[in-house]
């Protein structure tokens, strides 16, 4: 390099730092300008090193050989987890990130509308308490969400479907539409506006069924509510037309460890009591309806088919008939219209409007007998 060409350089560095001509500084200002100029060069070098070493350190670049995309478009990973979280620190926190969604998440607050606060069920409760009764609420954080319309609202759950909620911690709701998960760990597989709201509840299908005691379950059937504690109601129920309206024609059970079923307006309400078909219903001549279910009331009852069976007493059984009453316990009802056992340990087996009263007595067909004595027996006849 000659010296013009020096000279030249140095007039184009100096002219981007100085507004006087480089030709008419003296040696000591050019030196000063040229120093200058090189400090700002080290400057841009280091911010640039400092821009090339972030990029080097990203661990994105670690996906190099892990994330591809295949002929047909689709994001392949390969020899990895894939990690969604809400950035809190976590999984028991929600602000409405964190979660992998499948679709187009649409909202619609109008669909199936649960309170925020899932404490609550109606929207007049849900309101007066400060919190928000709408549809398609996505505050929740770390769900799996498939579907469209649908409510998550706490975090650690799943949620697929149409218009589906899973408002309360770890509840899942797995297809249907407008079923709602609203107490923890509770969960709702398919079905028509089913609710789980136990602790650890679980309704399968069906549609209008209530799972809210703890631990209770409802598989199928429709209006059927299992309140009991460990409860469970397996299908029957279903509804019927009353003046217009749709009155819903489900089994209960109440009793902790209670059971109802099939059949329709059964209950099952004694502690581990049991109630399996049967019951009916009618329409008196004003439209009102009349229901004919059995009630196995007892601890550790069972009502077994028929309609308007009551087993009252304590491990009493009523199988079949109608209108039969096992009051005492240890006693049994076997078919038959209006039987009532009231001694201890006492049986009929069908008739009508038979008794026994004495303990270990039974009454074997036949009408309107009755076995009064302990250990007595009256077989047909009528009185």
């Amino acid at each position: 390099m000659n010296n013009v060409t020096i000279r030249n350089s140095i007039m184009l560095v100096l002219a981007g730092t100085l507004s006087a001509p480089a030709w008419s500084l003296t040696v000591a200002q050019r030196l000063a300008a040229l120093e200058s100029a090189n400090t700002a060069l080290k400057a841009k070098v280091t911010s640039l090193q400092t821009a090339l070493n972030t990029v080097k350190n990203n661990s994105v670049l670690k996906l190099n050989g892990k994330l591809r995309v295949n002929a047909r478009g689709d994001a392949l990973f390969t020899g990895v987890n894939v990690q969604v979280v809400n950035g809190q620190g976590s999984t028991l926190t929600a602000n409405g990130k964190g979660n992998l969604v499948i679709g187009y998440n649409e909202v619609d607050p109008v669909v199936h509308p649960v309170c925020s606060n899932f404490s609550f069920s109606t929207k007049a409760d849900c309101t007066a308490a400060g919190a928000v009764w709408s549809g398609s609420q996505h505050k929740g954080s770390h769900y799996l969400i498939v579907g469209t319309k649908n409510t998550y609202l706490q975090y650690g759950g799943i949620v697929s479907g149409y218009g589906n909620a899973g408002s309360a911690p770890f509840g899942n709701v797995t297809g249907g539409i407008y079923n709602t998960a609203q107490e923890g760990f509770a969960s709702v597989s398919g079905g028509y506006q089913n609710t789980a709201k136990g602790l650890y509840s679980a309704a399968s299908g069906g549609y209008m069924n209530t799972a809210s005691g703890e631990k209770s379950s409802v598989s199928g059937g429709g209006y059927n509510v299992a309140s009991g504690e460990g409860s469970s109601v397996s299908g029957g129920g279903g509804f019927t037309s009353v003046n217009g309206a749709e009155v819903g024609t489900g089994n209960t059970a109440s009793g902790k460890f209670s059971s109802a079923t099939g059949g329709v307006f059964n209950a099952a309400s004694g502690e581990g009591s049991v109630v399996v078909g049967g019951g009916y219903f009618t329409t008196d001549p004003f439209m009102q309806l009349i229901p004919y279910g059995n009630n196995a009331t007892g601890l550790l009852s069972s009502a077994i088919g028929g309609r308007s069976n009551v087993a009252l007493g304590e491990i009493s059984t009523v199988s079949g008939g109608q209108s039969n009453s096992a009051n005492a316990h240890l006693s049994n009802i076997n078919g038959g219209y209006g039987n009532k056992t009231i001694g201890l340990n006492s049986n009929i087996s069908g008739g009508d409007f038979n008794t026994t009263t004495g303990a270990n007595s039974s009454v074997n067909g036949g009408g309107y007998n009755n076995a009064q004595g302990d250990l007595s027996t009256v077989s047909g006849g009528a009185k």
